[in-house]
């Protein structure tokens, strides 16, 4: 955990002779109790996002072939969001608002429903903790978009930084142009992998904007395919007046190979347009009652499952039913 920074030997004062130990240690102090604060206010400001997003994800490997593509507009404000995402002729839409999460999808000009899930608990981002836990779908977190600055594939630094696997080993200033930057190696080995490819590896930090990723070198491991690599990962910012800075482009390099699938190569590009939400949107807005749907009237079940339970329970009155009849036609016993 990030307590642990505090006790590590810090072993870079020869490769950096202008840096002395004692501001090396002043440094992971800094990191350790500044960091976390830091990283809370910028998710408070990115919570409050709307803009287009354009992801983009080529193969390397195949001269920079097309494997998605995807356009996004978003709108964050608080615990409301609303994710319209085109992926060819298919839309979708992904709200959450503070009782229920439901996705449409369109078909021709018509939106339909595709689920309603009002048991929020089971929604990363809606309870105390604004980012769920370690593994949760990243989809479903309202700040998947608007606070990407601290998302490293699919897993937030701030949690990677709180597991008890976590630990730093070097922390230094990065030098080169900009000397404000942080250069900081860690070990990470997390007991929940799934969703989480992300491992130990090298981060580069702005400490003088929350901290923010400016760039990663990270190990990445995928059990379930029992393939290893490395994953690249550089963010661009762009201040806005109030000096907020929201992130304008991440570009991810995953590289990896194992013994089930072929070598993989590939580039993965998220173009932003974010800036803060201007006008505060009606809580009217993130309900089913907007897109012409009727509210939901069920408890703790999703309307998936109900579906399932009324088509299963619909089954086993036509099979009694054609039991009935069988027994009532056959003749009776002399």
């Amino acid at each position: 955990m990030i307590a642990r920074v505090l006790g590590v030997a810090l072993l870079v004062v020869s490769t950096m002779s202008s840096v002395s130990a004692s501001e090396l240690d002043n440094l992971s102090t800094q990191f350790a109790n500044d960091a976390p604060k830091q990283w809370k206010q910028y998710l408070a400001g990115a919570s409050r996002g709307e803009g287009s997003v354009n992801f983009q994800k080529r193969d390397l490997n195949r001269n920079g072939a097309m494997i998605s593509k995807t356009d996004s507009q978003v709108l964050v404000v608080g615990p409301l969001s609303k994710v319209q995402t085109s992926d060819g002729g298919t839309k979708r839409l992904s709200v959450i608002n503070r009782k229920y999460a439901f996705e449409l999808e369109s078909i021709g000009d018509k939106w339909v429903i595709s689920n309603v899930n009002i048991d929020i608990s089971n929604v990363p981002g809606l309870g105390d903790d604004p980012l769920g836990g370690i593994g949760s779908a990243l989809g479903a977190v309202p700040l998947r978009f608007t606070g990407r600055g601290l998302v490293l594939w699919a897993t937030w630094l701030p949690k990677i930084v709180e597991d008890d696997s976590f630990e730093i080993r070097e922390i230094s200033y990065a030098g080169g142009e900009d000397k404000r930057l942080v250069q900081v190696e860690y070990e990470y080995n997390p007991s929940i992998v799934a969703n989480n490819p992300i491992r130990g590896g090298t981060l580069t930090l702005d400490p003088e904007n929350y901290w923010l990723v400016r760039e990663a070198t990270v190990r990445g491991e995928w059990p379930a395919s029992n393939e290893r690599g490395s994953i690249r990962i550089t963010n661009n910012y762009e201040m806005d007046d109030a000096g907020f800075p929201w992130i304008k482009q991440q570009i991810m390099r995953v590289q990896a190979s194992g013994n089930v699938h072929e070598a993989v190569n590939d580039e993965w590009v998220w173009n932003f347009d974010l800036r803060e939400v201007e006008d505060e949107p009606e809580p009217s807005q993130f309900t089913l009652t907007a897109f012409g749907f009727s509210e939901p009237g069920m408890t703790g079940s999703t309307t998936s499952t109900m579906m399932f339970r009324i088509t299963v329970l619909i089954a086993l009155c036509l099979l009694l039913a054609i039991i009935a009849r069988h027994w009532q036609s056959k003749p009776a016993a002399r």
